[in-house]
């Protein structure tokens, strides 16, 4: 399989089903982006930088595993803070090992 483009990966993440009304503009506020620039992104007219590239892919990786509603979820408890989205969104990918009690 093949490598999606960035273009591709913010077109199809603005298009997953719970998702669609996630606005570029709501993207870009995410981000830390103006409007034009997540437009241009997804257009393929330029590409994100290595921090806001590495952010997308783990969005991406996130939403190839979870249910949109939980990533919608996350994106509203991010609240517009990009260091906490970086966060939730890499807890969801590296969930915390469960322990069990044990028998000693």
């Amino acid at each position: 399989m093949s490598k999606l483009s960035v273009a591709m990966k913010v077109r199809r993440a603005l298009q997953v089903p719970g998702l669609k009304d996630i606005t570029q503009e709501a993207m870009a506020h995410l981000l830390g982006v103006s409007f034009p620039t997540i437009n241009a992104w997804e257009r393929g007219r330029s590409a994100p930088g290595r921090d806001n590239a590495d952010l997308l892919a783990l969005l991406w990786d996130v939403l190839q595993t979870h249910p949109p509603v939980a990533v919608r979820a996350v994106l509203g408890q991010a609240n517009g803070s990009r260091p906490r989205l970086v966060n939730l969104l890499y807890a969801m990918k590296h969930p915390a090992p469960t322990t069990t009690p044990s028998n000693v």
